[in-house]
């Protein structure tokens, strides 16, 4: 039996349960190989920012993430609400870097949702910043992806960072 979304309903005893969103990842699997694909070409971007931020200079592969503009000039456009789709790559890119079997930092990270986001046409901003305080540690510095001021990936206190650089695209109307 089927609702008029799709989703199937599972009866247990008198009581009918049913979650469209869950019934249709576990039951599609069509659906459930894309979304494995999905996170396999995710996993491969990932691998290819890493070799990137390893091995060639900044300045080689800088365009491909849009417009480098002193971060502490470039005023971010406020939005009220950001795409969903967006924080569901946000969600994809974070999950394929845990599920690899070594540590993926905070930059092949924002690297392949700022590739995303110019790719499909969506605004935003890749932030590479300095520890304010704290620059012996090894991890003084971070890198993050904001879209109207909200942090999407590589979440973190701003107030502790000074951003050095960014990288912006623009939204495309449509």
């Amino acid at each position: 039996m089927s609702n008029r979304d799709g989703a199937e309903r599972k009866s247990s005893g008198s009581l009918t349960n049913w979650s469209p969103r869950v019934l249709r990842a576990t039951t599609d699997p069509v659906q459930r190989i894309g979304t494995w694909a999905a996170t396999t070409i995710v996993m491969i971007r990932l691998l290819v920012a890493m070799a990137l931020v390893q091995w060639i200079p900044l300045g080689r592969w800088g365009w491909s993430l849009g417009s480098a503009t002193p971060s502490a000039t470039t005023p971010l456009p406020q939005l009220t609400v950001i795409d969903p789709d967006t924080r569901a790559m946000a969600r994809r890119i974070e999950r394929a870097a845990w599920r690899l079997p070594f540590t993926v930092k905070c930059l092949p990270q924002a690297m392949v949702l700022q590739w995303w986001l110019k790719r499909t046409g969506r605004g935003g901003s890749l932030v590479i910043a300095v520890h304010a305080n704290d620059r012996e540690s090894g991890d003084c510095w971070h890198a993050w992806v904001e879209q109207g001021g909200v942090i999407l990936i590589g979440d973190c206190e701003r107030s502790e960072y000074r951003p050095l650089v960014a990288f912006q695209t623009l939204a495309h109307a449509g």
